[in-house]
């Protein structure tokens, strides 16, 4: 009789545990922001190598991420347009420089550092890796300060390419992980420096030192939250064409950003179809 029991309830352990480790296997396959996040690791971590045999290993696993994400159903994501467009562009930047004949290693280290940071965003919603670019944000801002103290043409400039640089790697993890209108405050500042760096003359450190400011007010609150508070510091003494232009250019990349991934989709099904 013990032993009876003593079986059963083993049997009955089994069981559990196997049901468990199944349930756990169904959840994977739903959402597969976790495998992508890994693959987008293992592309970065390939290419930050930048020899011949990384390289190929780093453009086979792109093909197989690539082909996951045009079949996925992001219906039951908790991604926005938004992010799915930031996405799909960093798919499409990473594979234009593993597909190129010479790939140059600094262009393509930065599409893997914006890809797996993207999808790391996607995965990890409450601590994705880019929040550790806090430090990295106040140090650009320490030295173009410095700079505009100075007043160095050549040093602002280059302090500022800087800042934006690194702006510009955070950004699609930023679309993926913050709200619309979150998105546009930042890029707002980004175009505004993005428009000091290419204009003729001197900078004037008047123009830049309230925008300047500005992003150092709101690295806080879109790091930490709430992100209203981005809001209300961004965009302040701006000139007012610049968020015009900066909420028109977001509404047109989204809309554009959408059906680039549904043909981007179809394309794959398109590819397999002759197959």
């Amino acid at each position: 009789m013990y032993r009876w029991f003593k079986r059963s309830w083993l049997i009955v352990l089994c069981c559990c545990i196997g049901w468990g480790w199944g349930l756990r296997d169904v959840e994977a396959s739903d959402d597969p922001s976790s495998h992508w996040a890994k693959q987008a690791s293992f592309i970065h971590n390939w290419v930050q190598e930048g020899n011949p045999s990384s390289y190929l290993k780093a453009r086979s696993e792109m093909k197989k991420l690539a082909k996951s994400f045009s079949q996925a159903d992001f219906s039951e994501m908790k991604v926005s347009v938004q992010g799915i467009r930031a996405l799909s562009d960093s798919l499409v930047s990473m594979e234009g420089q593993l597909n190129r004949v010479m790939p140059q290693q600094g262009d393509t280290s930065e599409a893997s550092t914006r890809l797996s940071l993207a999808f790391d965003a996607l995965a990890h919603p409450n601590q994705p890796v880019w929040l550790q670019y806090e430090s990295t944000f106040r140090s650009d801002i320490a030295r173009v300060k410095k700079s505009l103290k100075n007043g160095e043409r050549e040093a602002i400039k280059a302090s500022l390419k800087g800042l934006i640089e690194h702006m510009k790697l955070v950004m699609p993890a930023i679309e993926v992980s913050r709200q619309p209108i979150t998105v546009q405050k930042v890029r707002s500042v980004e175009q505004f420096f993005r428009s000091q760096l290419t204009k003729k003359g001197t900078i004037s450190p008047s123009h830049l030192s309230e925008p300047l400011r500005n992003w150092e007010k709101m690295i806080t609150p879109l790091i930490y939250g709430p992100e209203k508070d981005v809001v209300a510091f961004g965009m302040t003494n701006m000139p007012p064409i610049i968020p015009a232009a900066t909420v028109l250019g977001t509404v047109i990349a989204l809309v554009l950003g959408y059906v680039g991934w549904r043909n981007y989709r179809l394309g794959y099904r398109r590819v397999r179809g002759r197959l």
